[in-house]
């Protein structure tokens, strides 16, 4: 099922410009979400954020984002092959190119 399946209600992009404070405050109190039109074409929608839900978890449940498995503090770090640089020698050899 298609979130945007009806639009209670839509604007032109002037009406907009002029009362952004009072459709936000409308889209807000009503839930439903608001269709924006040019020339009486729909081109885009203001949809209210979920209260409940955070943006991150809105980013994982529309797929755009896969939540970690661990925090930053439990990832090992991977050993350089041999003969590599260590990042030291790496940081040093740029500060030397400054001198």
């Amino acid at each position: 099922m298609c979130y945007f399946e009806f639009v209670a209600k839509s604007v032109g992009i002037r009406e907009l410009r002029q009362n952004a404070s009072s459709i936000l405050a409308e889209a807000l109190r009503t839930g439903e979400p608001v269709s924006i039109t040019s020339h009486g074409k729909v081109q885009a929608t203001l949809v209210p954020a979920a209260a409940d839900v955070s943006f991150e978890q809105r980013l994982i449940d529309s797929g755009a984002l896969k939540p970690g498995t661990g925090r930053a503090w439990e990832i090992q770090p991977i050993e350089a092959p041999p003969g590599t640089p260590s990042s030291r020698e790496i940081l040093d050899d740029l500060s030397a190119d400054r001198l």
